[in-house]
């Protein structure tokens, strides 16, 4: 206990920076500093390893579970260690909740169902709708071109950040934030950057890990440019409609972006997006967002036939976020999978 001050101070001591610092929390605290001869509470420090030789101080003990280093590379073991490592202590470190979740099989199969949006307790209530699958789907598709951290403000009014877990350039999965929109901009951001550096610090230790779930022989991405095609902008001939028209050759130059949306198109035309969606059913006969559909899937079904191209890159140019998104609207608007659909087309008729 220090003794109380005698020069003018008697409720307490100066500190270092000026401010006086009270007498009762100044006790010398045994269990964090140990005592004069290096012990600390029962001389454990000492006892248990963790005092480091020759000082005071104590080395923070590293919470890695002996057992991490035989959990199995696949996806249950890695989304376990995200869990572990880096969605638990977030939450220990600010109170925030985030989730984490798968963004490639070790495979990367093109005919696996898509990645399931995962559900941040902040907006579970929206996970299933289609802005938020459609979101989930455009931060995969960024995640799958440029693997970095990135966020957006969402028309639910939260704040959505996605930071990604990255091995050999490869993004395995992602770690999700959402927060509500009435949450300051630089105080979220600060905790982004908190659950961007956790991830970075799995993805160093648990290097190993990572890359046994990383094939042996990684796809060869092609280089090739897409093979051109002519557009044929389907209903052009049903509406003379100033806007529709608009509208329709807004689609067509833009069908291969997966960021393609009614608003984008609204915008282009200058009007409101229910409105022109309304006007688009009344004058075309179907949604706009069916017709943007239907258009890329027949552009699918044109490259199945007629070219050798993957389907990650078929995938890619008509304007689906990921080839594993692709097979599932594909397989939803067709009722077969690309695969098949292609086995199909050059099955060779039979000759009565």
């Amino acid at each position: 206990m220090l003794e109380a001050n005698t020069a003018g101070e008697p409720d307490g001591t100066r500190g270092l920076c000026g401010g006086v610092i009270g007498r009762a929390p100044c006790q010398r605290n045994e269990a964090l500093l140990g005592n004069a001869n290096g012990n600390g509470i029962d001389g454990q420090a000492a006892e248990d390893g963790n005092r480091i030789e020759g000082h005071p101080f104590q080395r923070l003990e590293n919470e890695r579970n002996e057992h991490d280093t035989l959990a199995p590379p696949d996806d249950d073991g890695l989304l376990r260690l995200l869990s572990d490592h880096v969605v638990s202590r977030f939450t220990r470190l600010t109170g925030l909740p985030s989730v984490a979740a798968l963004t490639s099989s070790p495979g990367g199969s093109d005919t696996e169902d898509p990645a399931e949006n995962p559900a941040h307790p902040a907006c579970a209530e929206f996970a299933h709708s289609d802005y938020c699958r459609e979101s989930w789907q455009l931060h995969l598709a960024e995640l799958s071109k440029r693997p970095e951290t990135h966020w957006h403000k969402c028309e639910r009014r939260r704040l959505c950040a996605v930071v990604p877990v990255v091995c050999q350039g490869r993004c395995l999965a992602a770690c999700k934030l959402v927060c509500a929109g009435t949450m300051a901009e630089q105080l979220f951001l600060n905790n982004v950057e908190i659950l961007d550096v956790l991830a970075r610090d799995f993805v160093t230790s648990e290097a190993a890990f990572l890359a046994r779930m990383l094939p042996s022989h990684p796809e060869a991405i092609e280089s090739k440019g897409p093979l051109p095609i002519h557009r044929d902008v389907l209903t052009h001939g049903l509406c003379s409609h100033p806007a529709i028209v608009q509208a329709l050759q807004t689609i067509e130059a833009h069908i291969s972006d997966p960021k393609l949306t009614v608003s984008r198109v609204a915008r282009e035309v200058n009007l409101h997006p229910n409105y022109l969606s309304g006007l688009f059913v009344d004058l075309v006969g179907q949604s706009m967002r069916d017709f943007i559909t239907n258009r890329r899937v027949d552009m699918a079904k044109t490259l199945l036939a007629t070219t050798d191209w993957q389907i990650k890159r078929i995938a890619h140019h008509s304007g689906h976020a990921n080839a594993r998104w692709f097979g599932h609207v594909f397989r939803t608007t067709t009722g077969v999978s690309p695969a098949a659909y292609r086995a199909r087309s050059r099955r060779p008729s039979r000759v009565a």
